[in-house]
């Protein structure tokens, strides 16, 4: 794994990147109206690496993440302003990607799922007894 790290020729996605939004999103209100554009605020989460000795530039995105949490928490502590958040224009969300140091694959990985999301109603299978 070291020597496709140096040569850049994998991705070290971990599956740390995460994404949320002050609006109730769910399976029935995704976007909250679906006319309704999204705008993100998002940040480099690339301090998480399965290779800590290998994570280039992981002190620097912290201060992206601060301001990005200070953003939403300043939102989601005064009730005047998400009063007014269905007036906005477009719905706010906020996102961290890990592995924006390669070529920015978290946040490229996430629009990909977004645009090909398939959602679907299959039963899970359930394990077999033994």
């Amino acid at each position: 794994a070291s020597s496709c790290l140096s040569s850049r020729t994998c991705l070290p996605l971990g599956g740390h990147s995460v994404w949320g939004a002050l609006q109730p999103r769910t399976a029935h209100a995704t976007p909250p109206e679906r006319s309704k554009p999204s705008v993100t605020l998002a940040a480099s989460l690339d301090a998480a690496s399965p290779f800590h000795e290998h994570a280039p530039g992981a002190v620097a995105s912290v201060a992206s993440v601060v301001a990005v949490l200070a953003a939403v928490a300043a939102v989601a502590d005064d009730d005047g302003m998400l009063a007014q958040m269905h007036a906005l224009s477009a719905t706010p969300l906020f996102a961290l990607f890990t592995a924006e140091a390669w070529g920015q694959a978290g946040s490229r990985r996430f629009v990909k799922d977004v645009v090909e999301f398939n959602c679907s109603d299959a039963p899970v299978a359930k394990p077999e007894a033994v």
